[in-house]
């Protein structure tokens, strides 16, 4: 049996997940999906948010506050400039997030990992 640390770019890789556990292959899993670590690091008032609010102005915001994904992405994802802007706000604080997190799980569990990165 072997923990497995998993990250993945891509959803359908939790279905996968699932059956390998089923198998008895792996005790314990730690699934991290970076569109999850996104959503926290962009949540209202985090240094992300803060960034890409100065960066992009309120527009990119809903009246709550809290980053407009879709506006963003009408905004960037047209524009190379721009959205390298956003890659650059965003991808250091995912790495940082992922990173905590690993830590938290690797503390908890105590035990040997693998770390199997899967994009699709």
């Amino acid at each position: 049996m072997v923990n497995l640390l998993f990250l993945s770019w891509h959803p359908i890789m939790r279905e996968l997940l699932t059956l390998i556990r089923l198998q008895g292959i792996i005790t314990h899993t730690f699934v991290n999906f970076c569109e999850l670590i996104l959503r926290i690091v962009v949540e209202k008032g985090k240094p992300a948010w803060r960034k890409i609010k100065e960066t992009f102005g309120k527009g990119v915001l809903h009246a709550d506050g809290t980053i407009n994904r879709e506006a963003l992405g009408l905004l960037v994802f047209n524009d190379r400039n721009k959205r390298h802007k956003l890659d650059a706000i965003v991808h250091p604080e995912i790495f940082k997030e992922m990173a905590w997190q690993y830590v938290k799980y690797a503390l908890n569990v105590r035990c040997p990992i693998v770390q199997v990165f899967f994009t699709l």
